[in-house]
């Protein structure tokens, strides 16, 4: 039985657990994240921009629009709520509007200007806007080239270069795909004089790199990490070269910007540059190379970001597939270009974004992704192929991670939090860009931009229907179960309590017998000794009447003391019958006779001990309890005090018995002057087999045969030591209506 309730039971709970594991899994099938991406407006095919075009304080968006009819590109400024503020206007047919702007507040009016490159078939113009300024719709530079408007790449930065009020911006160019007349290299303007300062030319293939500046350094201005591409351009001893295929040679050509100095192309020239490899240079406030580091040869791209005054976070890795080289990450030194630190890559680096914060993404060619902290250490413990982050952001003080999906390959962008929790996602597969001053966020896919807004969701908001209704079939049905199994469980506790319960009536009705039969025994050894001597007499007269010389009156002497002995024995006999005379019809019974007929059968032991019993009774009414269940009690309690005065060598050892009445009960107390109960004992003095004596002088079932009775009967039992000796007190409720 104690097996199936066990059985019942793991199973009850083994239900309970798959119970709630399912119901989670199905809420976490649905559950939406913290925040939602709100798609606020399509933007079209625009690259979106912020600033404080008009007023202070207001933030203002820009972004870039076709219009079919007019055949004009226009570059739109509107606010928050795309409302309309201002535009401009460019024809389509003769120049196109490149995605990469540069929004700045170049003269330190409080308000941010916007540089515009105008794209032309072989040239780029620099268009400021700068409202309200004499320098408003004008354009500041020209680049002339050679190549058409989808093969340049340009980037911006912007420093102080000079000691007036405007800033100047520094222009990195470059075309994809060089020809002869091809440039590259870096444009430094002054915007107030719409001049060139300086130009660095280069045929390193140079990065996106908008963070890599100096402001606050008086000798360098620009860290530029650059992509080996192997379109056969080098520069050396002031002069460009393109490789010829035909003749296996590099060959000299003049630019806008350079002439020929050289017809050789001279790999020790202190400003040789190739795109058949990768480095990392950086350039003074005066356009000149500071120092430069070479990180790698064909097809190995180099990233970096500033992280701090002195150090420059760098990644690098080989584009090529069929390269084995599996890239490296580490720690330059803004100042010299040293490397401090290194880590090689224990896996193929496939990209690599470093970020401001010290830490850097990387994402590995098994499509694997981890982030290494500040130390180069990986931040996860394992390798992650959920999701690849590829920038970061601060809001409200907290720091963001953006990212994208890559689960059964349906791309979606991420948010997540510095524990990479998921914050809000949103399905596209091209990347998200946060709007730090209008805390707004945008993402360019399927060549149409979206403007989005980060909105919290209550969780309430995020229990669909659906997931409602599964969460209440889910619950309802684990109720059913469990309640199923509880009524099961209950069921087989109660036939268990009722077996357990019969088992342990069984033991007691056994104990309580065994110890009737123990006070049995003790009455018939009281009469066999009590019977003794009167046999005794009998046997001795009896054999002095078999003796033939016997006179007359010896024979009457001896006839008469049989008859005497004879008279005693049956008074002893009548007494015992008296004591086992009571049965269940017996419902009361009187104190003091049942004491009479205890004391006429054990009186005599007590005497042989020299022990005094003294009794004072102040009762007369019957009491709720058979004469058979009150002589076992009273038998028990001076038993328990004959015992105890036994042990203690005491000289004078008495037992006081008195009764009194205590409101509707009668109050029986048995004193003694022998040792007492130990205190050990008292903790638990009714418990079966507890016993006040020595091993093997007692059962331990007087004292708990006693409570079982005295509780039957709606009484109580309470022990208490004196001075000398002990005293038992017991409490039975009197019978009702006059005695018997």
């Amino acid at each position: 039985m104690i097996t199936c309730f066990g059985l019942e039971i793991r199973r009850l709970l083994k239900i309970i657990v798959i119970s709630l594991i399912t119901a989670y899994t199905i809420v976490a099938q649905y559950q939406n994240t913290p925040y939602h991406l709100q798609t606020i407006r399509n933007l079209g095919k625009s690259y979106v921009y912020e600033g404080e075009i008009f007023k202070k304080g207001t933030r203002n968006l820009i972004t870039k629009n076709f219009q079919k009819s007019a055949r004009k590109w226009e570059i739109r400024f509107s606010d928050r709520n795309w409302s309309f503020i201002d535009n401009i206007l460019f024809n389509s047919d003769s120049c196109y509007i490149h995605n990469k702007y540069l929004v700045l507040d170049f003269d330190n009016d409080g308000l941010d200007e916007v540089i515009i490159p105008l794209v032309y078939k072989n040239r780029m113009d620099f268009y400021l806007y700068n409202h309200g300024d004499s320098l408003h719709n004008t354009v500041v530079f020209t680049i002339n080239g050679t190549r058409f408007e989808n093969e340049r790449r340009i980037s911006f930065t912007h420093l102080n270069l000079d000691e007036d009020t405007y800033k100047e911006f520094i222009i990195l160019y470059n075309e994809m795909y060089p020809k002869p007349g091809s440039v590259r290299g870096a444009f430094a303007v002054d915007i107030e004089t719409r001049s060139q300062i300086w130009y660095h030319p280069t045929a390193y293939y140079s990065l996106h790199t908008p963070g890599n500046y100096l402001p606050e350094s008086s000798y360098l201005s620009w860290i530029i990490p650059t992509n080996a591409v192997c379109n056969g351009m080098a520069f050396s001893n002031g002069t460009f070269f393109m490789f010829n295929e035909s003749t296996n040679n590099y060959e000299p050509y003049s630019t806008p910007y350079t002439g020929i100095s050289s017809n050789t192309l001279d790999t020790s020239a202190s400003d040789f540059s190739t795109d058949k490899r990768s480095a990392i240079y950086a350039l003074c406030k005066s356009g000149n190379v500071v120092w430069e580091k070479v990180t790698g040869g064909e097809y190995v791209r180099t990233v970096c970001e500033i992280t701090g005054k002195d150090s420059l976070l760098f990644a690098q890795w080989h584009r090529s597939k069929d390269d084995t080289a599996l890239g490296r990450i580490g720690y330059m030194d803004i100042r010299t270009g040293n490397i401090l630190k290194t880590y090689y890559s224990k896996k193929r680096i496939e990209k690599a974004y470093p970020q401001k914060r010290g830490y850097l993404f990387v994402v590995y060619n098994n499509n694997s992704f981890n982030i290494f902290d500040a130390d180069l250490k990986p931040g996860l413990k394992k390798d992650t192929k959920d999701y690849i982050l590829y920038d970061s952001f601060t809001r409200s003080g907290e720091v963001f991670y953006v990212g994208y999906s890559t689960l059964n390959n349906n791309f979606a962008q991420l948010i997540l939090d510095k524990r990479q929790n998921l914050i809000a996602t949103t399905p596209s597969s091209g990347y998200l860009y946060y709007l730090p001053k209008l805390d707004l966020f945008y993402i360019f896919n399927n060549n149409e931009a979206y403007l989005l807004e980060l909105e919290y969701i209550p969780w309430y908001k995020r229990i669909s229907a659906n997931t409602l209704w599964i969460v209440v079939i889910s619950i309802a049905s684990l109720v059913i179960v469990i309640l199923l199994l509880w009524g099961l469980t209950m069921h087989h506790a109660s036939k268990r309590i009722k077996l357990q319960k019969q088992e342990l009536e069984n033991a007691t009705s056994q104990l309580i017998h065994a110890e009737k039969l123990a006070v049995l025994g003790t009455i018939s050894s009281s009469v066999a000794h009590e019977l003794n001597s009167p046999l005794g007499a009998i046997i001795n007269s009896a054999e002095r009447l078999a003796e033939p010389q016997a006179d007359k009156k010896e024979i009457d002497d001896n006839i008469s003391l049989i008859r005497r002995a004879a008279g005693k024995s049956k008074v002893i006999i009548e007494k015992f019958l008296l004591h086992s005379r009571y049965d269940e019809t017996y419902r009361e019974s009187n104190f003091n006779e049942v004491y009479d007929d205890w004391i006429s059968l054990f009186g005599k032991q007590y005497e042989l001990l020299a022990i005094s019993i003294t009794t004072e009774f102040n009762i007369d009414r019957n009491l709720k309890i058979p004469p058979a269940e009150l002589s076992q009690v009273i038998n028990n309690l001076i038993a328990n005090a004959k015992d105890s005065i036994v042990e203690s060598d005491i000289e004078e050892k008495k037992i006081i018995i008195r009764t009194n009445y205590d409101n509707d009960s009668a109050l029986i107390e048995v004193a003694d002057n022998g040792k007492g109960f130990p205190e050990v004992y008292l903790e638990n003095p009714f418990e079966a087999f507890n016993s006040s004596k020595e091993a093997g002088k007692g059962t331990g079932l007087g004292l708990w045969l006693v409570k079982k009775i005295v509780d039957l009967y709606g009484g109580r039992i309470n022990l208490t030591n004196n001075k000398i000796g002990a005293t038992v007190k017991v409490v039975i409720p009197v019978a009702e209506g006059e005695n018997e």
